[in-house]
């Protein structure tokens, strides 16, 4: 560039009022210093301007970065905000309608709060508030209760403040909790039928009564949850055993065959598989007039072979010999609508003591009586068949017999029970319990020189009954609620299980759980009376 291209450029850089042009021309243009110290400043300006033009700009953060950053942050914390809020706020729920079943069960005692004050009631739901973990935090409950000699309805509300982390960036320092929650126990009628497996395998083949025994404790605290205070009688439990055939008891027997038993052999009486598909959940061949021959208990009765027309099964004629129960001793029949927990407490072989530990009482095992005992085959279509009918209205007036004084072997109370399915305020629950695969069972007579029992169905016939006694049941016009349990059990049987129960109602157990497997069924069971 010439002097005068530097002039001008100096002239730029000053940002001063340039001079009349030839002036500052000729001025520089007459000055070679001037000139020089020009060209020099000129060089290092651009020299810079190349240096700056080639830094690294890597990990410069603009200022809109910046911003975008800190709203990201803020919506992230604010998405844990409201999490935290739903996990409260379903944690709450559940305490507060935990408290609510509890203060409105009919076997509470607590009396109602009065206005304005913290009474009974509102200091049981702050319990179970606190058993969630939110003891700490400052709830309000509003309680309202309307409790009658014949029932409990209690309404709440709960709320409380929950302090916010990032929405209090935005002046959002809490977020309002609130629930509501009610319940309503009328005094409803119950009928159960608990129908358990006493197998042999239940008594672990004969080598370890561990299983068996776990089974009774908890048999023992279903029946004293279910039946403890139960003064009004409301509710009745039908106590169904099996193992081969299902023992119906001396009465029951003559009955339907229309003479008694011989004595000391049970009361098991022959019926085959047409007594069921024909009528599901009624007491098989009942009506079915004369001539059904006693199924005996091959424990007591050591025969060879009998020989009469209308003799004894002759199992000891069996192949091998082996000595087995058929039909379980009259000490096992079916109990019949029972209300009072101490009476099945001595047929379970289970008592209640006090808990010198915990407080309170416990179920343990009864050494001085036999209780149940494990032995036999399976056959749980009979059972479910007996179960059954005794919630089945269809069933009532032999119930109305059996409650008649001069039978004493139901209270005078439930002789209008089985109620009908369509009653009002009554709910009808099977409790089934296997430990096994269901056994082909036959009629049991063999006529004179027999090496096993004639008339048997195939597995499939067997199965396809105890099926059709599932839906029999589970339609909704009977609506019978049926629970399941596993027992340490085979995959087979409990497919066969699950498919019987309803819907969520089919349970897995084993030694370590069958306590806890029964207290569930039972809380169900009390949940269900309640309306919600």
């Amino acid at each position: 560039m010439d002097c005068i291209g530097v002039a001008v450029l100096g002239m730029r850089r000053k940002a001063v009022r340039p001079k009349p042009i030839d002036r500052a021309v000729a001025a520089l243009c007459d000055d070679p210093r001037r000139a020089e110290t020009k060209t020099r400043r000129r060089a290092i300006l651009l020299r810079q301007l190349h240096e700056f033009a080639a830094q690294d700009e890597r990990g410069a953060i603009t200022l809109l970065m910046v911003v975008l950053f800190i709203l990201m942050i803020l919506a992230t914390g604010t998405a844990l905000d409201f999490a935290e809020h739903e996990s409260e706020r379903a944690d709450l729920q559940s305490a507060v309608d935990r408290g609510v079943l509890a203060a409105a069960s009919m076997r509470q005692t607590l009396a109602a709060d009065k206005d304005g004050d913290d009474g009974p009631i509102e200091d049981l739901i702050r319990k179970y508030v606190a058993t969630r973990s939110l003891s700490d935090r400052n709830v309000t409950l509003s309680i309202n209760e309307d409790f009658q000699a014949t029932s409990r309805e209690i309404a709440v509300t709960a709320n409380y403040d929950m302090g916010t982390r990032f929405l209090n960036m935005v002046g959002k320092p809490s977020l309002p909790i609130a629930v509501n929650s009610g319940a309503l126990e009328k005094d409803a009628a119950v009928e159960i039928s608990l129908i358990f497996d006493t197998s042999g395998s239940m008594d672990g083949n004969g080598t370890d009564p561990a299983k068996l025994n776990s089974f009774k404790i908890a048999a023992g605290k279903f029946v004293d949850q279910m039946l403890s205070d139960n003064d009004q009688k409301k509710t009745s439990m039908n106590m169904v055993q099996y193992d081969w055939l299902v023992n119906p008891g001396p009465w029951m027997y003559e009955r339907v065959v229309g003479s008694a038993p011989t004595g000391g052999q049970g009361s098991c009486y022959e019926s085959t598989l047409t007594d069921l598909n024909a009528s599901p959940g009624t007491i098989p061949a009942l009506g079915a007039g004369s001539g059904r021959r006693q199924i005996v208990d091959a424990r007591e009765l050591k025969l060879s072979e009998d020989g009469g027309a209308n003799s004894y099964l002759p199992p000891a004629s069996w192949p091998g010999g082996v000595w087995t129960d058929i039909c379980a001793p009259d000490e096992a029949a079916i109990k019949y609508l029972q209300y009072d927990a101490a009476g099945l407490f001595e047929t379970i072989g289970v008592k209640k003591v006090p808990d010198l530990i915990n407080g309170g009482d416990q179920i343990v095992l009864d050494t001085s009586v036999t209780g149940i005992e494990a032995d036999g085959s399976t056959g749980t279509y009979w059972a479910l068949q007996w179960g059954l009918a005794l919630l089945n209205p269809a069933s009532q007036p032999v119930m109305a017999q059996m409650a008649a004084p001069s039978v004493g072997l139901v209270d005078p109370a439930f002789a209008d029970r089985p109620v009908s399915f369509s009653a009002a305020k009554t709910s009808k629950y099977v409790v089934l319990l296997t430990d096994g695969m269901m056994n082909i069972q036959g009629d049991y007579y063999s006529p004179p020189g027999a090496t096993g029992p004639t008339g048997l169905p195939t597995q499939f016939e067997v199965e396809s009954a105890f099926k059709g006694l599932c839906s029999w049941a589970k339609d909704p016009t009977r609506d019978i609620t049926i629970f399941t349990v596993s027992y340490e059990t085979i995959p087979q049987a409990e497919a066969l299980m699950n498919a019987c129960a309803s819907p969520g109602l089919a349970f897995r157990a084993d030694q370590g759980n069958i306590d806890s497997v029964f207290e569930q069924i039972a809380d169900t069971i009390e949940r269900l009376r309640l309306v919600l």
